[in-house]
């Protein structure tokens, strides 16, 4: 690498940097042949990969949630950034990834709307508006309908909890035929494991 990708503080620790022939490298071979989408998608996924998984998210979810004026209010709320975030990705999923084997591909991004939404969240002060995927509200209403249904509070939503909802008006078969339905929990990885999970599975 011709710069070099990192420097030196002062307390001589490295610091990485991007110099600016680093960045036209990088654009002359990975976003200037490309179209928008595929520009994004290219840029979401690991370099080596032929798609996005969830953990390819987290870095922008986290830039997001640390930038966004509408969402400052989350800076000193450590766990409901963290929930924000696993519903966020979930959501993309969920509408995304269609077939629900937990790996978007470039012509599933080219399909759906999730660069509009990632192009209205940058520019839209007020997070609310952005209705597709990023809402806040919208997160609040699902986490709270989730809280409601997991009555053992491990942040799995079983048959036995769905059974108990609306004093249990949901028969047996009707709750086998949602799990039946459902789509696949995604793997456990990633910062935000635990929690990442059991919202795929309680989704």
């Amino acid at each position: 690498d011709e710069d070099g990708a990192a420097g030196n503080d002062e307390d001589g620790g490295n610091v990485d940097v991007v110099t600016y022939r680093m960045f036209r490298w990088y654009w002359k071979l990975e976003m200037e042949p490309y179209d928008a989408f595929e520009r994004f998608f290219r840029l979401i996924k690991q370099p080596d990969a032929e798609y996005v998984v969830r953990d390819d998210f987290l870095p922008y979810i986290k830039e997001l949630l640390k930038d966004h004026p509408g969402l400052e209010f989350l800076s000193n709320h450590a766990e409901f950034q963290e929930k924000y975030a696993i519903t966020v990705i979930t959501r993309i999923f969920y509408s995304v990834n269609r077939c629900h084997d937990g790996r978007i591909t470039s012509r599933q991004i080219r399909r759906s709307d999730l660069l509009p939404a990632f192009q209205q969240v940058d520019e839209e002060e007020d997070i609310n508006k952005v209705t597709r995927y990023f809402s806040y509200e919208h997160f609040y209403v699902l986490y709270c309908r989730f809280w409601e249904l997991d009555h053992d509070r491990d942040y799995r939503i079983t048959r036995e909890d769905l059974l108990k909802y609306g004093d249990h008006c949901l028969s047996h078969m009707i709750v086998d035929r949602i799990f039946d339905a459902a789509p696949r929990p995604f793997a456990e990885s990633g910062p935000w494991t635990g929690a990442g999970t059991a919202a795929a599975e309680g989704g």
